[in-house]
């Protein structure tokens, strides 16, 4: 089911009988699969004779990263505490994960695997720190490096802690993106760490985009830029799941030392 999902991505439009050859399978199980589909991803959309795609790409990278900067900057100096001397640690694709590189620089030994061309230009500023990238093909809508490259790399390193950003967060559907191919690659590395942070502005909760990818409650902690709504406080307190924002001292939230520039 998974793979043919992926396949009506990837071909933006499908007939019933190119499914069928594709999977090989008769029409009427390409149908039967289809309805499942319809059911659980809104953007794939009946046509006449198939099927379609109907995905809302995210808006351009710069324009993402420009927003909100502050916020940005503040989540980025929290989730660097999450950070110790000698670890590996995967920093995900989106704006606010290369936020967290300056407040590595007093860091030892640290090394930084991503697909994200924005931490990687960051990390180039830190000759102390271990840079590898995974390769692949670059999606300029999203700055990053995506397909089967990167994906095949993963699972040649050991990764303490995985930094990931999604699109929607929601206690329901979990962390979620717009688009397939990069929803894959958090799905993929999410797996290789440890533990999993989520860095999210307080936007993105209560939203769900199209494709899902990691679940609300395996999260190890959430760095957000304001409280969030009770309703995931109370969730996060349930699940063990640490909850961090600028302040949230005074309830006794925050971990590490006072956030500046020269964390």
């Amino acid at each position: 089911m998974d793979a043919m999902e992926q396949y009506i991505f990837q071909c933006g439009a499908v007939s019933l009988e190119d499914i069928a050859q594709e999977f090989n399978i008769s029409t009427n199980t390409v149908r039967r699969d289809i309805q499942e589909l319809l059911g659980r991803n809104n953007n794939i959309k009946k046509v006449y004779g198939g099927v379609a795609a109907d995905t809302e790409f995210p808006s351009p990278y710069a324009d993402r990263s420009a927003e909100h900067h502050r916020n940005k900057e503040e989540i980025g100096c929290l989730a660097a505490r999450f950070v110790d001397d000698g670890e590996a640690i995967f920093l995900d694709s989106g704006p606010t994960t290369p936020c967290m590189v300056k407040y590595l620089k007093n860091r030892k030994n640290i090394t930084v695997i991503t697909n994200s061309l924005a931490v990687m230009t960051e990390c180039a500023l830190y000759p102390h720190i271990t840079l590898i990238t995974l390769g692949g093909v670059y999606d300029s809508c999203i700055a990053a490096f995506m397909g089967t490259i990167p994906l095949e790399a993963l699972s040649r390193f050991s990764i303490k802690t995985v930094f990931l950003e999604a699109a929607g967060v929601s206690i329901c559907a979990g962390l979620t993106n717009d688009t397939y191919m990069e929803a894959e690659m958090k799905r993929a590395v999410s797996k290789e760490g440890e533990r999993c942070i989520l860095l999210a502005d307080g936007a993105k909760f209560g939203q769900a985009a199209a494709v899902k990818f990691y679940s609300f409650n395996d999260l190890y902690a959430i760095v957000t830029d304001r409280p969030p709504a009770q309703t995931y406080v109370e969730i996060s307190e349930k699940f063990g799941i640490q909850l961090l924002y600028p302040n949230a001292e005074e309830q006794g939230q925050i971990v590490g030392n006072t956030c500046g520039p020269s964390d």
